[in-house]
């Protein structure tokens, strides 16, 4: 289950770190930072697990915060999408321990 778990975060983060890539250019220079942070946060949980909720919450954030800038409105299906692959990510991360 753990691997399953890593395989998970470990995607996450490149998910994440390609699309504030293709974003760099219409991003807020303060919101490429938090997205860089939270996506270090949740590549670090790797190795540190306790950071595992911080990672995940600031990411949920961060979409919203995202979607507000890029489109001018929250995408509430992209948001649930987001809310329930970190559910998975986290209820995964509890079975494992």
């Amino acid at each position: 289950m753990i691997i399953a778990t890593n395989f998970l975060i470990a995607l996450y983060t490149l998910l994440m770190s390609i699309a504030v890539i293709a974003s760099l250019k219409m991003l807020p220079f303060w919101l490429v930072c938090i997205n860089i942070i939270s996506i270090t946060v949740l590549g670090a949980s790797l190795f540190w697990p306790i950071l595992i909720c911080i990672a995940l919450v600031m990411l949920v954030l961060n979409a919203g915060i995202n979607g507000k800038v890029l489109h001018g409105k929250l995408t509430f299906s992209h948001l649930i999408i987001r809310i329930l692959f970190s559910l998975l990510i986290f209820a995964l991360f509890l079975i494992s321990k």
